[in-house]
């Protein structure tokens, strides 16, 4: 009877479908169809053939694991863990500058499809004219985040200079141009590379961020402002210390030159007596108070105005 019935169970257990060969056809036997006569049987390339009855068994042993106790200790390491994870941060791109990178890439994609839908439109220039201006504000923007850290912006300026494709390295130097023009110091600090990039010498690359295009600076430079009535003078309120840079951007000696046009300036020059801000605040309005009270005295039928840019403008409100 014993004989029987485990046999009778035997046969039970072959007859049961196998879950896997319900589920993954490549299972099968290669000839489970009598239409798949033309089949083959599989080969095992990299393992061991094993019966398909033995992987369809499982077994009711059921292993303990221990979550209680306390991990073995590793064996210890054949090298020295500080040293390989110091060479390997230095061989990947570090956190800030994958964060950059990113950045920089979304605005550059940004400034590519403005460009495309400013295509052969009416009034192209003037309209590609704000679309860098726009573009570079929000690059100045991105490099802000990080200090203008000069390990991360000359990486940055390598790294662009090499992989970008021309159309947006043409709007890359579009942003530099722009840049360059507003903050020279620290665009000269980003560029200043001892190597060359695509056959194209830092001087070569110096000299064309010194030549900003602009489409309404030919007119601009052509159109003279008229007079103001009344012989009226303009008081020049300084933004703040004197600049160690020589010479003015060009932006600020246009400005100046349209005043000079309008009007009879007076620029307010300080000497800084330390280099504490609120100090520098107090120097700058006790020489703008004293300039007004002698164009006054000096001019007394003349009307007078006080004329600042930049931080300057809080220091005329005041």
């Amino acid at each position: 009877m014993l004989r029987l019935a485990s046999g009778q169970v035997r046969d039970v257990e072959e007859s049961e479908p196998d879950v896997v060969l319900m589920d993954h056809a490549y299972a099968r036997p290669w000839n489970w169809r009598p239409e798949a006569s033309h089949a083959r049987p599989r080969k095992m390339l990299f393992m061991t053939k094993s019966s398909r009855q033995n992987r369809s068994t499982h077994s009711s042993y059921e292993e303990m694991i221990d979550v209680d106790s306390e991990p073995s200790p590793p064996p210890p390491l054949p090298y020295d863990l500080n040293k390989a994870q110091q060479v390997m941060s230095e061989i990947g791109w570090t956190e800030p500058q994958m964060a950059l990178f990113s950045k920089v890439v979304q605005i550059l994609d940004s400034d590519r499809l403005a460009r495309l839908s400013l295509k052969d439109s009416d009034n192209e220039p003037v309209k590609r004219r704000a679309q860098v201006d726009k573009t570079a504000a929000k690059f100045r923007q991105a490099l802000a985040r990080v200090n203008w850290d000069s390990k991360l912006t000359q990486w940055l300026h390598s790294i662009l200079l090499q992989y970008l494709s021309l159309p947006y390295l043409a709007a890359y130097l579009d942003i530099l141009q722009t840049l360059k023009s507003k903050i020279p110091t620290l665009v000269d600090k980003m560029v200043a590379l001892s190597s060359t990039h695509r056959g194209a010498s830092v001087e070569a690359l110096n000299l064309l961020l010194k030549r900003p295009w602009d489409p309404a600076v030919p007119s601009l430079n052509q159109h003279k402002p008229r007079k103001l009535e009344g012989s009226a003078i303009i008081i020049q309120v300084p933004s703040g210390p004197p600049s160690s840079i020589p010479q003015a951007p060009r932006r600020i000696r246009f400005f100046n030159a349209q005043l000079h046009h309008m009007a009879k300036t007076v620029p307010v020059m300080i000497t800084p007596e330390s280099n504490d801000a609120s100090t520098v605040l107090e120097q700058i309005l006790s020489e703008v108070r004293a300039r007004v009270v002698e164009c006054k005295s000096q001019y007394p039928n003349s009307p007078s105005c006080c004329w600042a840019g930049a931080s300057g403008l809080s220091l005329r409100a005041m």
